[in-house]
């Protein structure tokens, strides 16, 4: 009996507030930031590290917090409210100078911003953007994979690129080629100013013993993981074309296969084609057949599967799938992960992405006969 795991290679990507950072220069020119005056609100902040309420603040008295933290961006509002940011972030947008109308406590000839507006100033023309922060997909053969807690105690990436990157300078984009040039597979920014790296497999869960409209999912409490077994011959160090059966059966079937695509043309996947499978449950096919039609987990009848698709190395455990097309032909079958949730057969990832939006890389599963 085994419990199947999924793993991927890829990259860490995470984002939060930054809290302190060493004063590199005063010797500083802060301008408004496209007029000055910006919407705010506590539900939707256009800088995200507050410094704090003051009654001696002055545009220049919080220009000097955020740069000594850091940060290129500053911003006062309410008369008394600092702000700071590399980013004006959210879903803000300039507002009319008449908007910022409060005194600031420090000096009542200066404005500091209103009520829900933010007077923001940036830093030396500092190339900031607007808008709500999204973390980037894919840079130099790293892809993300998903936002990961971390701890000072216990690092999920043990290390460091081997030339410092400084903070208020950080991109993800330098982090990934930090790590990619100290030889590390995997790369993760953290408090907006911090790079780590390792060589990682990403865990991603479990499947589950249940499925949503009758596609695999990932579930991360082994309790709701399914359990599988397959058959090995006697001192075989692999098995190809081999059928997992499930423990409980999934969504009333047997087995462990691939469901061809709700929209897609046809059973067939292929280079230069988005056409994809889904991993759900299915009845019995012989090795080497070529789509099944009948009923199976995700459709009755309207769309064709495969049982006997998985290629299984005894030693490590590792699964691929192999599909074979409806005029027998053997495409390379590659799986991956879409919308963070749901896992797809396809025989070009590129395509796919495409043609439907992002996606994980290459997706490997794996039995764990321990659990």
């Amino acid at each position: 009996m085994h419990s199947l795991t999924t793993s991927i290679v890829g990259t860490l990507l995470a984002a939060s507030a930054v809290i302190t950072a060493p004063l590199e220069s005063r010797d500083s020119t802060w301008t408004p930031a496209q007029g000055g005056c910006w919407t705010d609100s506590v539900e939707d902040r256009a800088l995200q590290q507050s410094m704090g309420v003051y009654d001696d603040l002055t545009p220049p008295k919080c220009q000097l917090l955020c740069q000594d933290a850091g940060f290129p961006l500053a911003g006062v509002e309410s008369g008394r409210e600092c702000f700071c940011g590399k980013a004006i972030t959210g879903f803000n947008l300039p507002a009319l100078d008449e908007s910022c109308n409060m005194p600031c406590t420090g000096d009542n000839t200066q404005i500091c911003g209103g009520t829900d507006t933010i007077y923001i100033y940036v830093k030396d023309n500092f190339p900031y953007t607007v808008g709500p922060p999204s973390p980037l997909s894919n840079y130099n053969g790293y892809s993300k994979t998903s936002c990961w807690r971390d701890s000072p105690s216990d690092r999920i990436l043990k290390h460091e690129p081997d030339s410092p990157i400084p903070g208020d300078q950080m991109t993800v984009q330098k982090c990934i080629d930090g790590c990619a040039a100290a030889g590390y597979s995997s790369a993760g920014v953290e408090l907006g100013r911090e790079c780590y790296c390792d060589n990682h497999d990403w865990f991603f869960g479990y499947i589950a013993n249940s499925t949503t409209i009758g596609i695999a999912t990932p579930v991360m409490d082994v309790s709701w993981a399914e359990r599988f077994t397959f058959e090995v011959p006697e001192g075989a160090a692999s098995v190809t074309q081999a059928e997992i059966t499930s423990y409980k059966t999934i969504d009333g079937f047997p087995f462990l296969g691939l469901i061809q695509g709700g929209a897609n043309v046809d059973s067939d996947i292929a280079p230069g084609s988005y056409q994809y499978l889904y991993l759900g449950g299915t009845s019995h096919s012989a090795p080497g057949a070529i789509p099944q039609t009948g009923p199976n987990g995700y459709a009755n009848n309207s769309v064709t599967w495969e049982s006997s698709v998985w290629n299984i190395n005894i030693t490590t455990g590792d699964l691929t799938p192999q599909w074979i097309n409806s005029d027998g032909s053997s495409p390379a079958t590659y799986l991956i992960r879409h919308q963070g949730a749901f896992f797809f057969g396809t025989g070009d990832p590129d395509a796919f992405n495409s043609h439907f939006g992002e996606f994980d890389p290459t997706v490997k599963l794996r039995f764990n006969p321990n659990l």
